[in-house]
């Protein structure tokens, strides 16, 4: 059921990008940071798309690691239009930077879910 999740915010992605390229962009590389409430903004906006299913976009948009590289740098934030929406807070530069130093979370396996050739 994630893997469906995540090819629907995926698909998503390139919906929203394709509607606000001058804000949202699908190549993780070129990603800027976005305005704070931006989905309300895409919502105002008719995308087309339902809140939860914004929000869950955004969410998977915002975890990639370029995107906490981007907000980690500072500098300012974009709103749909490629508008400056204001500076990045230094708590919100901070909190990215610290992500960015934690290791990659996987899910650990449980005895049910590991083979049995790994299985003591």
């Amino acid at each position: 059921m994630a893997k469906k999740r995540t090819e629907k915010a995926e698909a998503d992605i390139r919906r929203l990008a394709e509607l606000f390229p001058a804000a949202i962009r699908e190549e993780p590389a070129e990603r800027v940071p976005l305005k704070l409430g931006i989905d309300q903004d895409i919502l105002a906006a008719g995308a087309g798309i339902n809140r939860w299913r914004i929000c869950n976009a955004l969410r998977l948009y915002t975890a990639h690691r370029a995107y906490g590289e981007a907000v980690a740098a500072g500098g300012v934030r974009y709103g749909l239009g490629g508008n400056i929406a204001g500076p990045i807070s230094e708590k919100h530069r901070l909190r990215a930077r610290m992500e960015l130093l934690q290791p990659v979370r996987r899910p650990l396996l449980t005895l049910k879910s590991t083979p049995a050739s790994v299985r003591l």
